[in-house]
């Protein structure tokens, strides 16, 4: 039976939000490392924008985005990310620069919590990826975060680069698995196995 560290307090409630908004992003993360804090859960998925939801970005003073689909203007983030002109290029890195700045929130509230061994951050794992490059879907050759030590097992401050469908989320979730002790061999219908020397 798992009970709470003496540390854990749950905060004042949180006040309501745009459901699309960075402030409600924000409030949902802060709910997510308590649950952390607290042990009420070691595991956790958090999708900050599903890009079929067309969402606009107001508080990032852009205006309207969306772009081609299917040879017709559509509105919102979906139809941006495959805007391939120079505008879209730019209001893309827009958009996910704001989307990266949530992450940056995510392991500062990680990182500002302290336990014992080092900090959440410490202790904790986070990826972040998105199934988007040059303007189409695809599970090969994306950039990925990891953020944290993974309790001592990973270590920070390099940046990899890997061959071809070897940098695909099968992969790093497999690595996610075997930094967390899980004796996985590979992950998915696709997977070939771990990022090596992760």
């Amino acid at each position: 039976e798992r009970t709470m560290p003496a540390t854990c307090t749950t905060g004042a409630p949180m006040p309501g939000t745009d459901p699309l908004s960075n402030e409600r992003a924000q409030l949902l993360i802060r709910l997510l490392v308590m649950a952390f804090r607290c042990d009420l859960t070691r595991y956790a998925s958090f999708m900050l924008a599903n890009r079929w939801d067309n969402r606009q970005f107001p508080w990032l003073g852009i205006g309207e985005i969306g772009g081609p689909n299917n040879g017709t203007y559509e509105k919102g983030h979906h139809a941006l990310s495959h805007d391939q002109t120079a505008t879209g290029a730019d209001l893309q890195r827009k958009v996910l620069m704001d989307e990266l700045a949530q992450l940056a929130f995510l392991v500062k509230e990680l990182a500002s919590t302290t336990e014992p061994g080092g900090t959440l951050l410490t202790n904790s794992l986070v990826i972040c990826g998105s199934e988007h490059q040059n303007g189409a879907h695809q599970v090969w050759e994306v950039p990925l975060v990891f953020a944290g030590q993974a309790g001592g097992r990973l270590t920070t401050g390099r940046d990899l680069k890997f061959g071809y469908k070897q940098v695909q989320y099968a992969n790093a979730l497999a690595s996610a698995l075997q930094l967390g002790g899980l004796p996985v061999d590979k992950f998915g219908t696709h997977g070939t196995g771990g990022l090596p020397g992760l």
